[in-house]
């Protein structure tokens, strides 16, 4: 499980999420259990929990809070976080004062061209066609991973 899943399906049972660093705290403030005084404590990159009262325990696992965790807590670190996202823009080379970028084709993947479109229709209009994980660069052509620049989540 993808720990924005894991985030995800918590705040859909009603809590509260507080993300800081590698802790995920879960709370109820409705029920008085605050960032400072959490119902649970996971570290996202190690296999623990830190539950302060058993009460809790008892409480919430007809809420399915507990089987979640269980399942983040069996998701191997590797696979918890999002696969980073990349976009291929070339050095150096442009076309009507426009970068050059690597696009894909929506309708079939297997299409691959160039664009010099402005960055604001590239970043804004439409992203997805020119957003590439490490492994679909690769498999196009090894040589534009010294191209890539990484997108940043939103």
């Amino acid at each position: 499980m993808k720990t924005k899943e894991f985030i995800k399906s918590v705040e859909a049972l009603g809590f509260q999420t507080h993300v800081s660093g590698k802790k995920i705290k879960i709370c109820d403030e409705m029920r008085g259990y605050g960032i400072d005084d959490p119902m649970f404590v996971l570290t996202s990159d190690l296999p623990e929990v830190y539950i302060p009262n058993e009460f809790y325990t008892s409480s919430l696992e007809g809420r399915g809070v507990l089987k979640l965790i269980v399942e983040y807590l069996d998701t191997p670190n590797s696979e918890r976080e999002e696969e980073k996202k990349y976009r291929v823009k070339f050095p150096n080379v442009t076309r009507s004062g426009n970068s050059i970028y690597l696009e894909k084709e929506q309708s079939s993947k297997d299409i691959v061209g160039i664009d010099w479109s402005p960055e604001d229709f590239i970043f804004e209009e439409e992203p997805h066609s020119y957003i590439f994980t490490e492994q679909e660069i690769k498999d196009i052509d090894e040589r534009y991973l010294a191209f890539k620049v990484e997108v940043t989540p939103e």
